[in-house]
């Protein structure tokens, strides 16, 4: 989230030997928290390094930018495991401004690919992808295809698949990288989990526009919540990911069933929904954007058992939250107005406030990803629908005729999307790469590189 308060730092002994050390080794340990979600404990030891970073300086030895290299990456990837994003961009800019030919290859490939995830949590999704392909092309070059980091960055890469939604793409990238870490790393670890859950997620994504067969998915969550239920606490964040899979096909089962069988599949949906919600809000707090994500979903379930009252209430504090933290234009910004333009139009028959949200759910995919994007079907026969019951025959008429270019536009190329890929493919030097993706010419994300506060300072 975006503080306020800037501190200006006095910086006055130089980092020393043994300075150095504990840095690294505090870096170390709160990357490792970080990484099995022990997001309390790991904020201890960020606070500890932002007050040690605070009162020593660095000069250009490699070994001092390595080392600012290490801490800010530690410090992005904590904040993106928090769903702070806006912190998270600042800190991989920073990681990205210390980044060289010089750098190790380790180092240059967990700053590519951590630096990537943060933009795409940002919809800055043509770096997101330059970041990673880079990241993927250095360990094959470095390494090779069977090494754990080739692993990692296909993980991020997948990430960034599956927000552009091609989840098919995003399934084979998480099967190859499964293969590796189950392989390297061992079959029952976190990592595993890790790739588990995310390909929960792609198989659910694709079955719900197609035959929507779950066993795949509900396999794999499954298994992952097993995996980490043997190694971390009840109300660790990585067991938020798989429920939530978890839920999400048990509401869409729901919706084909009636009675008591419809019933009990809700009520085991809100079980799990509201385990997410309670865990993101004891973990991260309730101003955050992840929160705001697991009110959305409840919101979205209770919309699906005709609460309308919640769900009402869920959507609407998970719509003001993701505006204030993410901005009006974020993705998942206009995945809530796209709930909430269901509430309105199916339950509570309220049509100018239906109309409202779903022409902002049509406006924000419009501007991230074009006319062409295949999620636009559905907000368009929704408005359509919408149109037909209030009559309003020129609306209708001019949706279809939008619904129709959508239609001619699939499987086809657009030309700006075609002239940025050729732009992207002629940066090839880390320098170039990392001069284009720092650019200050994305004003909401790199408005303001000072770095924010702890939120909580412990000596």
């Amino acid at each position: 989230m975006r503080r306020n308060s800037i501190r200006t730092k006095k910086i006055k002994t130089l980092v020393g030997d043994e300075q150095k050390k504990h840095m690294t080794k505090l870096a170390e340990e709160l990357w490792k928290e970080t990484s099995v979600g022990n997001l309390k404990q790991a904020e201890e030891v960020f606070n500890s390094i932002y007050q040690f970073v605070a009162v020593f300086c660095f000069n250009e030895e490699q070994a001092h930018q390595d080392l600012q290299n290490r801490v800010y990456l530690s410090f992005t990837y904590f904040h993106l495991e928090k769903s702070q994003v806006d912190e998270a961009l600042i800190y991989a800019t920073k990681s990205l401004s210390y980044l060289s030919s010089k750098t190790c290859p380790a180092f240059q490939v967990d700053t590519l690919r951590i630096s990537a995830w943060a933009f795409e949590k940002v919809n800055k999704f043509p770096k997101c992808k330059l970041l990673t392909n880079k990241a993927l092309e250095l360990v094959k070059t470095v390494y090779s295809d069977k090494h754990e980091k080739y692993a990692d960055c296909l993980v991020t890469f997948a990430g960034y698949l599956g927000q552009v939604d091609a989840w098919t793409e995003s399934k084979a990238a998480l099967e190859t990288a499964l293969g590796l870490r189950r392989e390297l790393v061992g079959k029952k670890t976190i990592a595993v989990a890790d790739v588990l859950s995310s390909l929960a997620r792609a198989n659910y994504k694709i079955q719900y526009d197609s035959k929507k067969n779950y066993e795949e998915a509900t396999h794999q969550a499954e298994k992952a919540i097993k995996i980490y239920s043997s190694i971390v606490k009840k109300n660790n964040m990585k067991l938020v990911e798989p429920n939530t899979v978890l839920a999400a096909i048990l509401s869409d089962q729901a919706t084909s069933l009636s009675g008591k069988q419809q019933d009990k599949l809700w009520k085991k949906a809100e079980v799990l929904k509201r385990f997410c919600l309670d865990t993101c809000v004891e973990q991260l707090g309730e101003y955050n954007a992840e929160t705001a994500r697991h009110y959305a979903n409840l919101g979205s379930l209770y919309q699906d058992m005709k609460q309308n009252t919640l769900a009402e209430e869920m959507l609407l504090k998970a719509l003001q939250i993701m505006q204030a933290i993410l901005g009006p234009g974020h993705s998942d910004v206009a995945r809530a107005h796209n709930f909430l333009a269901v509430l309105y139009k199916n339950n509570l028959c309220e049509y100018e406030k239906a109309e409202k949200h779903y022409l902002a759910s049509i406006k924000i995919p419009l501007d991230l990803f074009g006319p062409g994007y295949s999620q636009l079907q559905y907000s368009y026969n929704e408005l359509i629908s919408l149109y037909t019951v209030t009559g309003e025959s020129r609306k209708q008429e001019e949706c279809e005729r939008k619904r129709e270019e959508w239609e001619e536009m699939q499987g086809e190329d657009e030309a700006g999307h075609e002239d940025e890929e050729e732009k992207l493919d002629q940066l090839t030097s880390i320098k170039d790469i990392v001069e284009y993706v720092t650019a200050a010419k994305d004003p909401q994300a790199m408005e303001d590189l000072q770095e924010p506060e702890p939120e909580e300072t412990r000596l």
